[in-house]
């Protein structure tokens, strides 16, 4: 076995075929797509694009499970769920730490291993689980800014996961059989139970509170703890509508989000608040590419009523309604 990357002082290659008890679902379900990373690349790449990290046929790329780090500035040991080692012509790194199911990202945990990343020269944490962000470089927790100065924290849903490997498959750019069909046991492993892979299929409580105040014209204030729970419900809602038309129309579909909603996640759920509480409305933008135009999406609380749209501008030279409604049913 190669010696371990100097900011870990223990660890064991991922393995695809995991000899963890069945009761960690964790780990093995850490362990297999860690070994899918490093047998398909490519899968990695597109998750990680945005964050600036590129891949190719010289990166050196190995991953890690039950992993020690070299120094810790806690008195008990943590043990990040999984290590990410990359060497382009500069090294990157980063710890992993995953959630299956309902279980949800803890703020402390969290917190110790950016803490440990820093103490070991770590570039980044990147967390799993069934919590949905718009972006991968959003995290659905939120940690001080000053423990992010040198360490980036990024997030995965294993539902993006999942439809990154379908689109992967759809587009036939993984030409390789071997890789095709590891590709293939990931979408299937995925979709299982193992991880619990889940859709946002529920509002929280709050959200029929919320709804009746609207619709009789109460006053909704900023500092009502249900409308700041409505609108990151609403954030994680909106960005897995995304998924789904990603998975759905076989393109890659984005929220439509400001510079600045897109490198923080609370100014997003801030804006929805702000909406909700002045006009008793939620709404998203949707980009769909070769589409004639985004795809609008608006919740209106007041009248418990949903529209979903898209808006054309009919050519100028068409100046009869006749003329544009030929033009529109064309």
């Amino acid at each position: 076995m190669e010696p371990l990357p100097q900011q870990i002082i223990s660890g064991k290659q991922s393995r695809l075929f995991s000899s963890l008890k069945l009761s960690n679902k964790e780990l093995i379900a850490t362990s297999t797509l860690l070994a899918v990373f490093r047998l398909v690349p490519e899968l990695l790449a597109e998750l990680i694009r945005d964050t600036g990290i590129r891949l190719n046929d010289r990166t050196v790329l190995d991953t890690y499970t039950e992993i020690g780090v070299a120094k810790s500035p806690h008195t008990k040991n943590d043990r990040p769920d999984g290590f990410i080692y990359i060497k382009n012509r500069n090294e990157w790194t980063a710890l992993v730490e995953a959630k299956v199911g309902n279980n949800s990202l803890s703020v402390e945990q969290v917190t110790k291993y950016v803490e440990d990343a820093r103490a070991n020269g770590i570039d980044a944490v990147v967390t799993i689980s069934n919590e949905f962000t718009p972006r991968v470089d959003q995290s659905p927790i939120s940690l001080p800014k000053r423990l992010l100065t040198k360490v980036k924290l990024y997030h995965l849903s294993w539902r993006l996961i999942l439809s990154s490997a379908i689109l992967l498959k759809n587009n036939k750019q993984i030409e390789d059989r071997e890789k095709s069909f590891v590709l293939d046991e990931l979408i299937r492993f995925l979709r299982d139970d193992s991880v619990g892979n889940k859709s946002f299929s529920q509002m929280p409580a709050a959200w029929t509170g919320v709804c009746n105040d609207a619709s009789i014209g109460a006053k909704l204030k900023k500092s009502d703890p249900k409308v700041s729970e409505v609108s990151g419900a609403l954030v994680e809602e909106f960005s897995e509508i995304a998924l789904n038309l990603t998975d759905h129309l076989g393109v890659d579909c984005n929220t439509k989000l400001p510079n600045s909603f897109k490198s923080d996640r609370s100014a997003w759920q801030q804006h929805i608040a702000k909406s909700i509480i002045e006009k008793k409305v939620a709404s998203c933008a949707f980009t769909i590419p070769n589409a004639a135009n985004d795809l609008l999406l608006e919740i209106d609380l007041a009248k418990n009523s949903i529209t979903v749209g898209m808006e054309l501008k009919a050519p100028e030279e068409r100046s009869t309604l006749s003329g544009k409604i030929n033009w529109l049913s064309r």
